[in-house]
């Protein structure tokens, strides 16, 4: 293969990263049609009659077999993309929901629309119950701790016999407490739940432990029955929800609480709620039991990206309101939020960072009075949490606040650049190079499809070639896919990731023009991936009213051809335009 690749492309990649595997297993059918995702039913059919007469069987009577395979994946292509239920199924999920549950859906829906929005809601539902069989069991770990000595040291007297010149403060762990609890599926309907815990505080422990069943009498509403018990004694509990319609919904718990010697404390909670729209909720909450007895408004926005809550809290002893913010880009989420009342008043302000696919790290700031300052370190891997309120100061001391905000970017920061990204990058490549592996089988079925493919469209490459010379049009002259270094000599290519497209783009010509929808060309008939995980380009040498052009391109983009600026201003140089 003689190839120069001294070219250079304005959109290349300037840190040579890989781009995703693409999928060996389906098929992209706006790229088997060669249309764009917005293409009109007369334009699909328009691609459908072409490539027709490209490999319709009949007129390769020689190689029956791949012709069949090559046509039923143009017919397959049509079908789908020419009906708009179909359509809307693939264009939402794949051809995956065509083979499941997508044909119920076109005789229950009507509209595209509508099965685009049925389909979000099943994945939804699906990735929830997912998760939910995930996560079981679930813990969380809480560690309490004690740094107030660091910012406010305690006055001694160096006439204290007792006294100790210690030149680290002292830090330590006041409390700790450990929660575990389960979720067992036993029938459809019915789930078994169990949870413990221990608590420790200032010296002083204690524990309890609840088994109880959930029932789900319909969609719309559940029941649980509950026991327990701890060192005092048993409890019970009764909990319902139920949903009114499509925007009320209602819950309740009743308890009864043993405090030993015979004391027992029933309690009560009930709560209605109002979906005032796609993205509100209101709700308001009876709390009453023992001595106190609470009435609590909420609102809720959320429209995935911002969240608002408010909260305005009346009862004994206290009274207070609550505003709670936040905002989620990407993979951050930031925090800010505002409570004050009898009390008193506090401001938490932090940050959560999702660092892999399931562990996050979060800071959380208290600032206030009675707190005074606390910082909050929150680690979440997978099912489990670890929870680390660190008491800096009792009351509002500026160093305490400066630090406390500082130290958690810091050392984020820190790790993040020794050990995270080193982790990551080394995980990229091992899960890059098991891919590769894993497709290697894959990629010698698409290359015998692809050289099947070239061969069927011989004879219209040599009548549209021919055409295109007669008029002195489009001429493709060498067409080269794959993983191209640009600026590098040929000694530095590896030939088995590039492949020859110079058919499969001649027969794309119609009346001196070659257009390539944008999105990846490996789908393309006549293509395939040849350097499945890395970046790839096209390279396109060809005649246009005899004059020699040429274009490189990145794999994602639109092509259209001929161009005045592809022109090849001397023979022995080549100029480049990404599209």
């Amino acid at each position: 293969m003689n190839h120069n690749f001294n070219d250079t492309t304005e959109d290349e990649d300037e840190e040579g990263l890989p781009i995703p595997l693409e999928s060996l297993d389906e098929d992209n059918l706006y790229a088997c049609l060669n249309i764009s995702k917005t293409a009109t039913v007369d334009e699909i059919t328009a691609a459908y009659r072409r490539f027709s007469r490209i490999y319709h069987p009949d007129k390769h009577l020689a190689d029956k077999e791949s012709a069949e395979n090559l046509f039923s994946r143009i017919k397959k292509a049509y079908e789908v993309l020419s009906d708009p239920s179909q359509r809307a199924i693939y264009d939402t999920i794949g051809l995956q929901g065509l083979e499941t549950q997508g044909h119920e859906l076109i005789e229950r829906y009507q509209t595209p629309e509508e099965i685009r929005e049925a389909y979000e809601r099943l994945n939804r539902a699906k990735e929830e119950r997912e998760m939910e069989r995930k996560t079981n069991p679930k813990g969380s770990v809480t560690v309490n701790i004690n740094a107030t000595e660091i910012f406010n040291p305690y006055a001694t007297d160096d006439d204290d016999p007792y006294y100790v010149d210690a030149t680290v403060p002292y830090i330590e762990l006041t409390g700790f407490r450990f929660n575990q609890s389960i979720e067992a599926p036993l029938t459809p309907k019915e789930t078994l739940l169990m949870s413990g815990s221990v608590n420790s505080q200032n010296g002083r422990g204690s524990g309890n432990i609840s088994c109880g069943i959930r029932r789900m009498f319909s969609n719309k509403a559940w029941g649980e029955l509950e026991f327990g018990g701890s060192t005092s004694g048993l409890d019970f509990g009764l909990k319902g929800f139920s949903q009114f319609g499509r925007r009320f919904f209602a819950n309740f718990n009743l308890l009864c609480q043993n405090h030993g010697d015979g004391l027992v404390s029933p309690g009560a909670v009930f709560s209605i709620g109002n979906q005032l729209d796609a993205h509100s909720v209101g709700t308001l909450t009876w709390k009453v039991g023992g001595s106190s007895s609470d009435l609590v408004g909420g609102f809720i926005r959320d429209n995935g990206t911002n969240r608002i809550g408010l909260t305005l809290h009346l009862g004994v002893p206290n009274i207070y309101g609550m505003i709670q913010t936040s905002h989620k880009r990407e993979d951050t989420k930031y925090r800010l939020n505002f409570k004050g009342g009898t009390f008193g008043a506090f401001i938490e302000y932090g940050i959560e960072k999702k660092v892999s696919q399931y562990s996050t790290v979060g800071a959380l700031m208290i600032v206030g009075v009675p707190h005074g300052v606390v910082l909050r370190l929150k680690i979440m891997r997978a099912n489990q949490t670890y929870i680390f309120p660190i008491q800096l100061a009792e009351e509002l001391i500026p160093s305490a606040i400066v630090y406390g905000t500082l130290a958690p970017i810091i050392a984020y920061l820190t790790i993040k650049k020794l050990f995270i990204e080193p982790y990551e990058r080394e995980r990229a490549k091992e899960e890059k190079e098991k891919k590769q592996m894993t497709y290697k089988t894959k990629m010698a079925e698409k290359r015998g499809e692809a050289e099947s493919a070239v061969h069927l469209m011989r004879n219209t490459y040599e009548r549209i070639r021919s055409e295109e010379e007669n008029r002195d049009g489009l001429v493709i002259e060498t067409a080269l896919y794959g993983r191209i270094l640009i600026g590098s000599e040929e000694s530095d290519q590896n030939e088995e990731e590039i492949i020859t497209v110079t058919v499969p783009l001649q027969c794309l010509v119609r009346d001196s023009k070659l257009i390539v929808h944008k999105g990846t060309k490996v789908h393309l008939p006549g293509f395939y991936d040849p350097a499945p995980g890395e970046l790839k380009t096209l390279l396109i040498r060809y005649r246009f009213k005899t004059i020699l052009h040429e274009v490189v391109v990145q794999d994602e983009d639109e092509i259209r051809i001929p161009k005045i600026t592809h022109q090849v201003t001397q023979p022995t140089q080549t100029t480049s335009s990404s599209q």
